[in-house]
């Protein structure tokens, strides 16, 4: 079955309304690109003109870690601690903000377990965020000799929260029809 994007949302919805997300749910969806640039979501593979991309529709999260630390830890803890306790958190933020990104862009819909880790880790991400503006504004104590790896490690992070950041934006682009 072909589906234009628009008719994809659709059926999604239809079949979201109708009845709870199944296992039969959880499978790939090919995505197709022809040569004038027109995007379609299907359940068999593309035309061999078309430009092909594999999408897995996944209603199953990753597990994320728990919180490590709140706000008022991470600032007991000290820098190091602090960011490395984060990275896995981060990095779990990152891969199901990506997912529920892909979901929303098939199925126009916030539904899957991936969208709802999404929104959990909003607030993980806000504390974190308020942490690294302290140690950026000297705000927390630490000594010289580790600024070197709290700015290597607070790199790596800065990095995973833009691309969270990065998939929430595309998120609530599809989700308002941008």
């Amino acid at each position: 079955m072909k589906l234009s994007a628009s008719k994809m949302w659709v059926m999604f919805a239809v079949l979201g309304l109708s009845a709870p997300a199944s296992p039969t749910f959880a499978q790939a969806v090919f995505k197709c690109v022809d040569s004038s640039g027109e995007v379609t979501f299907q359940d068999s593979p593309c035309p061999t003109h078309a430009e092909s991309e594999t999408v897995e529709i996944s209603e199953n999260a990753s597990t994320p870690p728990t919180r490590p630390m709140s706000l008022e830890q991470m600032i007991q803890a000290g820098p190091i601690q602090a960011l490395t306790s984060a990275q896995p958190v981060l990095e779990s933020a990152r891969e199901d903000a990506a997912a529920c990104r892909e979901h929303v862009e098939v199925a126009r819909n916030m539904q899957a377990p991936a969208c709802e880790a999404t929104r959990r880790a909003q607030a993980f991400i806000s504390d974190y965020a308020d942490y690294a503006s302290m140690i950026v504004n000297h705000e927390v104590s630490y000594d010289n000799d580790e600024r070197p790896r709290i700015d290597r490690i607070g790199m790596a992070n800065r990095r995973i929260v833009n691309q969270f950041n990065e998939s929430v934006v595309a998120i609530n682009g599809l989700l308002a029809g941008n």
